[in-house]
Order: C-alpha cells, then sequence, then structure tokens
C-alpha cells in the first residue's frame, strides 16, 4: 500500500468516528504491531511475536507516547512525506526489532523472564507494568522515574518519592554493563546528588502506573463515566486492556466509543534506519474498523507527571476508580523505590504455543468471557 493511499483509507475510517479535531491526534500516536522474521530473540528463540507478543506491542505503544511527550511535546503532530528526523527519529530508533534497541521486542521479552515470563509467553498487564519499570532504568536520555501502584491504592507520598529521588548510583554502572551510552544530563544530575550526598533532587517525569480491577467478569458500567474524564486529564497516557490474550492499548474516548490501537496484525520487521521518509510502503491492507470488543475488568491505566503537583490532580468520581492515600497506613512495609536489575538475566527456552499442553496463566488475569461488550454499556449509560 503506498503511503498516500493509507493516508487517506485511515482519514477516511477516522472520520466517520471521530470529531475533525482528533484525527491528527490519532494519526499521529505510534503504532506498533506484530512483526515477523526479526533476529531470533536471544539467538535461538522466536522470530516473530505473533500470537505472544500483544502485550508487548502494547507497552511499546505506552512508551512510545511517554517518550514522545517527554522529548517532543503532547502537541506533537505526524507530518506526511516528511522523514523523521532529530528526536523524533531518536524515539523511533529505540523501538526497532533489534536486540540492540533499548524498547525492543527482544529487550521487552527477555526481561520478562526476570519476571517469571518464558521468551513467546503471553504477558499479562501487570507483568508489562514491571518490565516497563525495569527497562526504563537503563534509559539515561529520557531520566524518566515509573511507580507501579499497588492494586487499586495510589499512596502519594510514594509518588513523590520516586519522582524527587536522584536516579541510583547502580543505575550508571547497569548502562555502562549494557554498553549503553549515558546521557549527559543524566550523569550530571547523578554526580550533583552524589557530590551533596543527598539522593534527592528536582521533580524528575514520572511514568505512573495503576493497576486496576473495575468488576468481575467485565468492566461495571458505572466505572464509565470516571474512564471517560480520566482520558480529558492532560496527565492521561492510556489504559492497556481488552480480554485475555488479546491486549489492545486505548488512547482516548469520542462519545460512547472507546479508541484504541490494535497490535494483531503481523506484517515484515523493519530494519531501516527511516532515510528515506517512506516507512508506511511495507504496509499491508490494514482497515481502521468499528467493532463491538469485550474489555475485561483487570486494566492498567497510566499518567505521565512532568512536573511537580501540590494538589491531587486526579479526580474523585462516584465509585471512585482507585484509592488515594496521602501516606502509607503504619502496617505496611516501608517505600523501596526500585534501582534495577543487579542480576544479569539468563534466557529460558521459549515455550511452543501449537504445543497441545501449552498454557497461558497470568494469575487472576484470566477470566470468563461475557457476553456485553463494552460499548453496550456505554450505550445504556448515555441514554440514562
Amino acid at each position: 500500500m503506498s503511503e498516500n493511499s493509507f493516508e487517506t483509507q485511515l482519514t477516511f475510517e477516522l472520520a466517520i468516528i471521530l470529531p475533525e479535531g482528533s484525527i491528527r491526534y490519532v494519526t499521529s500516536r505510534l503504532w506498533f504491531t506484530y512483526r515477523k522474521d526479526f533476529a531470533p530473540i536471544g539467538g535461538t528463540g522466536p522470530e516473530t511475536d505473533q500470537g505472544w507478543g500483544c502485550m508487548l506491542r502494547c507497552a511499546q505503544m505506552l512508551l512510545g507516547e511517554v517518550l514522545l511527550r517527554r522529548h517532543i511535546g503532547r502537541d506533537f503532530e505526524w507530518s506526511e512525506g516528511v522523514p523523521p528526523t532529530g528526536e523524533y527519529e531518536r524515539v523511533l530508533r529505540m523501538f526497532l526489532d533489534e536486540k540492540t534497541a533499548l524498547y525492543s521486542i527482544h529487550q521487552i521479552a527477555q526481561m520478562g523472564v526476570s519476571e517469571g515470563k518464558s521468551v513467546g509467553e503471553w504477558f499479562g498487564p501487570n507483568t508489562a507494568a514491571q518490565v516497563i519499570k525495569k527497562l526504563a532504568v537503563f534509559d539515561s536520555w529520557s531520566g524518566i522515574a515509573v511507580h507501579v501502584a499497588l492494586d487499586n491504592i495510589l499512596v502519594s507520598s510514594d509518588v513523590q518519592d520516586i519522582a524527587t529521588l536522584a536516579p541510583p548510583k547502580d543505575a550508571i554502572k547497569l548502562i555502562m554493563d549494557d554498553n549503553r551510552n549515558v546521557d549527559e544530563s543524566y550523569l550530571t544530575l547523578m554526580t550533583e546528588s552524589s557530590a551533596s550526598n543527598d539522593r534527592h533532587c528536582e521533580w524528575r517525569p514520572l511514568l505512573l502506573l495503576v493497576p486496576l480491577r473495575l468488576g468481575l467478569t467485565s468492566i461495571n458500567r458505572c466505572y464509565l463515566h470516571a474512564i471517560e474524564e480520566f482520558f480529558k486529564l492532560d496527565s492521561c497516557v492510556g489504559i492497556i486492556g481488552g480480554r485475555p490474550n488479546h491486549a489492545l492499548y486505548f488512547i482516548g474516548i469520542a462519545g460512547d466509543r472507546l479508541i484504541y490501537l490494535d497490535p494483531h496484525y503481523c506484517r515484515p520487521s523493519i530494519l531501516k534506519k527511516y532515510g528515506d521518509g517512506k516507512f508506511l510502503e511495507d504496509f499491508d491492507s490494514l482497515e481502521v474498523s468499528r467493532q463491538n470488543i469485550q474489555v475485561f475488568p483487570l486494566i492498567q491505566l497510566f499518567f505521565y507527571l512532568c512536573v511537580l503537583r501540590k494538589k491531587n490532580v486526579f479526580p474523585s468520581s462516584q465509585p471512585s476508580l482507585f484509592e488515594q492515600l496521602e501516606t502509607r497506613p503504619k502496617y505496611w512495609p516501608p517505600f523501596e523505590p526500585y534501582t534495577g536489575v543487579k542480576a544479569k538475566i539468563l534466557m529460558k527456552d521459549f515455550d511452543d504455543m501449537c504445543a497441545p499442553n501449552y498454557v497461558i496463566d497470568d494469575g487472576f488475569e484470566i477470566l470468563e468471557e461475557t457476553e456485553e461488550p463494552l460499548t453496550d454499556l456505554a450505550d445504556d449509560l448515555l441514554k440514562s
């Protein structure tokens, strides 16, 4: 498909769903899908993530959105026919399907081993959140702090601590041991912290991940209005959810419809350096469609907080999506910020997805299907 025909089709399809002002926003987001024919993961692992990598691709889309906001700005718009340059190109390179790219499918899959996931095994949203937190330690260019809240509970003092904590000394060693360059601004922040013997610093850009369960087998309709309100926040960078073994990245809401990017299209791996400005030429005949989908209640809600906020930035709702506490209860253990993986991660053998005894199990994330899709719940809510 040519670049012009794809852009025309995409714009036409989105115009049916979205108000005019939202089309450029959606087409400017980074959309990562299944790929095939890349270098084997770990040297001997799978050469495609089709069938198991949808949650990993959603994690890439989420990270891509955060990096765009961090280095370019929230109002970034993709321009047709303009080759990527500068910081935009640098962001894209971080997601190439090769082991040297920090946020590649290779790195995400191998970091999942530290969470008990074999390469080739489907991730649940909780695993994806922990892997994002671990990989971000190596990204000295972005210098983003990552905090994964407890299930349905956000402690403000924990957020404050992680966002005002200088990168740990171990982080520099980890980055160098991984044969990566240390960004100058990151090194300066480390040096100043060491010189003053104070581990604290000014507010670091923070990616906040809040695991939620909003029902038993489906999202309870009473939460839909609250979800809509969260999407209106400048700090909201989306939701990862969907249903077991079928992850989606939700980027907004238009009327009664959730807008999502679907990673379930398999295309040849791209290792171009983007010099010719034609990175849409390899697209197969993709379609932007309107579907009723079943969304399960276990989701991850994401926020990017780039500046210090003195007041609570999250609106309250009835019922609330999550509980907000100022400090940890006394019976909780003290908060210990994550400082990096100190042990070398060993590759495990990857699992055969076609094996008759293969079972995908991510704890309580595997749920029975419901007959009532989320879009129908939204329709009922708006009519009430």
